[in-house]
């Protein structure tokens, strides 16, 4: 038996009755925290293209959308995962080397719970199979640092959970895995910088894709069952055997998942949540901070903080926005909140915050990341996986610890240099900023670099 065959098997067997009571208790939370995530994406731009998309192309069906309207259940798939993706506010699984949103699988359980006229039981073990089955395709596999996205394996949760609302039998939730995944599989370079609108709407493509196959399958067409394990499957794309044990597997998944504090990618909550409660702590004035310190973990310097993912030079929109640590903590130190929203409600604030780009930030210059030590600037990722002491009350984090990576050695130099200041009467911030070009005589960085490098300082 494949692995595809004995996961159709664990999804047909499903029933509500093998939900514990944690998990009964947990998914009506992580449904109403999805839905608010669909209301506020609601009139966005990329959003409400997608809405375009699906008047003009998708039917007057059965299914009935959120804001309004019907169409086929495959488009109505992808228009609801498009809701609760946009915002970038959903909840999210972490692993020991992977992570993943796993509400976006509440848009595919929604709209066929919808469709085969379900009860709310129904849609909640629909969630609960997408949730783990795509958590423990996370936490058995390594897609990411393999290049593949983290929307690769809603092939499998999506089909998954559909395919046991609308009743399929164990071979046609097969083909319908088994399909989406040989053909859906996206790639990693959806997360790097510069960051574009698809961030928010790669998941709602996968929906497109799964939907199509699970009721092609319905029909009859079979996809191959050995895409895991088979000759050039994914486990030789992985580099890795993919072994879960699927009839040990309970459904469980939404107890791991994490709901987010803070309008910003998971592995920047606790930055965020630090300079948030330091601003509030110590009522600090940010017209008299000069630059930012910040010490993080691999993962939060390699999706926000310019390693692995690059860099985004200048932040002009949304999903930048939440993406970038230093924008994130200039909004944190300036407002005194984690959302990013700030970058669309006040563009006068924007350029204040997005000062750290404005003329052009670029890490891979090795002066202004010297003070990183190379084991930590060039390792890959994937082995980290601690626990860490602190978290962001209310946050329900589980908990991760990784190595810090420190990027405040500018600071350092810039405070030796303005300590010695006082001594000759110079303006100890015009004496650092001096220092600092002298060291670096870059004309396209000049004195200005001391903003970028040490996140954010006093508009000019």
């Amino acid at each position: 038996m494949t692995q595809v065959e004995a996961l159709a098997r664990y999804a047909a067997r499903a029933k509500f009755e093998d939900l514990s009571a944690e998990s009964r208790k947990q998914l009506p939370v992580h449904i109403l925290d999805s839905l608010g995530c669909c209301l506020a994406a609601l009139g966005a731009g990329p959003v409400q293209a997608c809405r375009e998309q699906v008047a003009e192309f998708g039917g007057a069906g059965p299914s009935t959308l959120i804001g309004g309207g019907k169409a086929n259940p495959i488009c109505a798939a992808f228009w609801h995962t498009a809701l609760v993706r946009y915002v970038d506010f959903m909840d999210n699984f972490l692993a020991q080397t992977e992570t993943c949103h796993t509400a976006d699988n509440l848009g595919v359980a929604l709209t066929i719970a919808d469709y085969v006229g379900g009860s709310g039981r129904d849609l909640m073990l629909g969630v609960a199979l997408g949730y783990t089955v795509q958590s423990r395709f996370v936490d058995h596999a390594n897609f990411m640092t393999r290049g593949f996205d983290h929307t690769a394996q809603l092939a499998f949760s999506h089909n998954a959970a559909a395919g046991r609302l609308l009743g399929l039998s164990e071979q046609q939730i097969g083909h319908a895995m088994a399909m989406a995944a040989a053909s859906d599989a996206s790639f990693a370079v959806v997360r790097a910088k510069p960051l574009s609108q698809w961030k928010g709407l790669a998941s709602a493509q996968s929906a497109l894709g799964a939907m199509n196959t699970l009721f092609l399958a319905r029909r009859g067409v079979e996809g191959p069952l050995q895409v895991i394990e088979g000759p050039l499957g994914i486990d030789h794309l992985l580099g890795m055997k993919i072994e879960i044990d699927w009839d040990k597997q309970g459904y469980e998944g939404v107890t791991e998942s994490t709901i987010k504090k803070y309008n910003s990618m998971i592995h920047t909550q606790s930055a965020v949540h630090c300079m948030v409660e330091l601003t509030r702590q110590k009522k600090i004035d940010p017209n008299r901070i000069v630059s930012i310190e910040a010490e993080v973990f691999q993962l939060a310097f390699d999706f926000a903080g310019g390693g692995l993912y690059g860099v985004d030079k200048v932040i002009r929109t949304k999903e930048q926005a939440d993406h970038s640590l230093p924008y994130l903590l200039s909004v944190a130190l300036i407002d005194g909140e984690g959302h990013a929203r700030t970058i669309q409600a006040e563009p006068h604030r924007q350029a204040r915050c997005a000062g750290v780009a404005e003329e052009g930030f670029d890490p891979s210059e090795r002066r202004i990341y010297d003070a990183i030590p190379q084991q930590n600037a060039r390792q890959d990722h994937h082995w980290i996986a601690r626990w860490d002491r602190y978290r962001a009350p209310g946050s329900r984090l589980p908990r991760p610890r990784f190595p810090s990576v420190h990027m405040g050695g500018i600071c350092r130099e810039i405070r030796r240099a303005r300590s010695g200041s006082r001594r000759r009467g110079v303006e100890p911030g015009d004496q650092g900023r001096r220092a600092f070009a002298r060291k670096h005589p870059d004309p396209r960085l000049g004195v200005d670099l001391l903003s970028h490098a040490s996140v954010w300082q006093k508009d000019q």
